[in-house]
């Protein structure tokens, strides 16, 4: 198990080096998913790289997509990611990565009941509005 940890966090830290010099180099990311579905990685600061890359680049989907199987493997609660990605599309409305991803999250928040689904699906689609008609220089 030591060695597997030890060869594993080598593996990540060359995969890191990669996506320094290409952060949206598919063939890294799907390294590190491999590395983490092996138990060797810490979650937690796994998603601080996917928030840190996509800091730089709101729009990385291969970091999105990584950041999705974090938080699942991780089980970091699903409205926190709800609420980043919320500050991500204030960022810039034009951010589709970011509203993919939310579409995925949407079906997972809990609801008290029908009522509380419509009016979330209600302030989605006001959000959406917004977005469709405003400039992302705005």
């Amino acid at each position: 198990w030591y060695q597997r940890r030890v060869h594993g966090e080598q593996e990540l830290a060359v995969c890191e080096a990669a996506l320094k010099a290409n952060h949206k180099s598919y063939n890294a990311w799907y390294q590190r998913q491999w590395v983490l579905s092996h138990g060797c990685s810490d979650l937690t600061r796994e998603l601080a790289l996917c928030t840190k890359m996509l800091d730089l680049d709101t729009r990385n989907f291969h970091c999105w997509d990584h950041r999705r199987i974090v938080v699942e493997m991780s089980g970091t609660p699903i409205e926190e990611e709800f609420a980043y990605t919320t500050g991500k599309i204030e960022q810039n409305f034009s951010n589709y990565s970011a509203w993919h991803y939310r579409s995925t999250i949407l079906p997972q928040l809990p609801y008290a009941d029908d009522a509380a689904w419509a009016a979330r699906l209600a302030a989605e689609m006001e959000l959406v509005m917004q977005a469709f008609y405003t400039e992302p220089e705005d």
